[in-house]
């Protein structure tokens, strides 16, 4: 099993955008990225930038089987479930591109609040 743990952010929203991200598997640190920038964008854009960093790192070493991400995005979380429709065009793609690459996972994605995702990653 595999655990992804990320996060993004801007400020001002939109304004200077970032993402971190950790990758643990068997309680150890296998990937991650902190304070990434990638120049302006919202906020949702930069919590899905984490998560597709995030997932790029774990295909790299898990081509299928169980993996479990933790994001303090609701609407993130919700949207790769299926949950809530996309309703703003820029974020649609990647919310798609999010689904496709969980393809042949066995996943789940779990909001948990911005105080327990800061603490995983040491912000």
């Amino acid at each position: 099993m595999i655990d992804l743990i990320t996060d993004g952010g801007c400020y001002p929203n939109p304004g200077p955008a970032y993402y971190s991200f950790k990758v643990i598997q068997d309680n150890e640190i296998v990937a991650e990225a902190n304070r990434q920038h990638i120049g302006n964008a919202t906020n949702n854009e930069a919590e899905y930038s984490g998560l597709l960093a995030g997932l790029e790192a774990v295909r790299e070493r898990l081509n299928d089987g169980e993996l479990h991400i933790y994001t303090d995005s609701r609407l993130m979380c919700n949207q790769v479930r299926g949950q809530w429709r996309c309703k703003k065009k820029h974020l649609k793609p990647l919310v798609e591109r999010a689904q496709k690459m969980l393809s042949g996972y066995n996943w789940r994605i779990e909001w948990l609040p911005r105080d327990f995702i800061f603490g995983y990653l040491g912000h």
